[in-house]
């Protein structure tokens, strides 16, 4: 158990903060990270439930359906007979829950970065789901904007350098992890974001590759785990429902991959966490606002 989550435990729940402006190391970015969860489950989960649960539900929706279209029609689709307007409808389907998912994950992004900056502003325990939503609705249009531009380009570049394997995409992927919390934290605009997210991991690059491949490997892990029934269910209902229409098992399948593609995307607030953190590590490290803070208390009180 870490040090952090120790002192949370044995020192007052609700009265002990954790303090984001602080020089940490790669264990103390995990560490920290999984003690704020831990602190702030309850009204964390409330307020991704609350903004970013509505557009993941409906992508999830109706990406599941879309897949149930592919799943419950799968000798028609391989059939030379196998009409366009079918595929064209489940084309459409898949395209609309993707675009709600791209909408869930912005507003995820929102509420997690408009979270950490509330929290860094008041004590631990001084607010509420309101003064979340204020804070998010502030920001969710621009992190909107700025995480579509930013696919955009890192989808461009991908093709572009699909030669070098796309390690450019990669690199600039990387470089440009902070430009989400320096929106909501410093105010900055995409491009001024985008410029001091690549001065903040310069140097530290391969730090931050670490962390970012560290967390999406565990996303991925327990998704994997989390879809593990999913496919036994497949595996059953193919040996035993009908081949036409809508069965029972086609109802748990639906119902299963709604929920678990909204639990999946739910998981990136955990990547946004170790983001924020790191962020507020590589300030301290070049600006020093942490220890300066310290040294005027120090002075005031003398």
């Amino acid at each position: 158990m870490s040090k952090e989550i120790i002192i949370y435990y044995f020192c007052g729940m609700k009265k002990i903060g954790i303090e984001f402006q602080k020089h940490r190391d790669f264990g103390g970015i995990i560490n920290a990270t999984f003690s704020f969860i831990a602190q702030e489950f309850k009204l964390l989960i409330q307020a991704i439930i609350y903004f970013a649960g509505p557009f993941l539900l409906i992508g999830a929706v109706f990406l599941g359906k879309g897949q149930m279209n592919y799943f419950s029609n799968l000798e028609t689709i391989n059939s030379l007979n196998n009409s366009n307007s079918n595929l064209n409808t489940t084309t459409i389907i898949l395209f609309v829950g993707v675009f709600f998912l791209l909408l869930g994950v912005s507003a995820i992004i929102t509420v997690i970065n408009s979270y950490i900056s509330v929290y860094t502003k008041k004590v631990r325990g001084n607010f509420n789901i309101d003064d979340i939503w204020k804070e998010f609705r502030k920001n969710y249009f621009k992190i909107l904007g700025a995480n579509i531009l930013l696919n955009i380009a890192l989808l461009l570049i991908a093709v572009i350098s699909i030669f070098l394997a796309s390690i450019p995409a990669i690199y600039i992927g990387v470089s440009v992890s902070f430009i989400f919390i320096i929106q909501v934290i410093e105010k900055k605009t995409f491009i001024e974001a985008f410029s001091r997210s690549f001065f903040l991991i310069k140097k530290k690059w391969f730090m931050m590759f670490g962390l970012l491949m560290l967390t999406m490997l565990v996303i991925y892990f327990i998704s994997m785990l989390a879809s593990f029934p999913l496919g036994l269910i497949m595996g059953f209902s193919q040996d035993f429902s009908p081949n036409e229409g809508f069965d029972i098992w086609s109802i748990v399948i639906l119902v299963y991959t709604i929920l678990s593609t909204m639990f999946y995307y739910s998981l990136f607030g955990i990547l946004q966490i170790i983001i924020a953190f790191q962020y507020y590590n590589m300030i301290e490290q070049k600006e020093y606002p942490g220890l300066l803070k310290k040294i005027n208390e120090i002075n005031s009180g003398q």
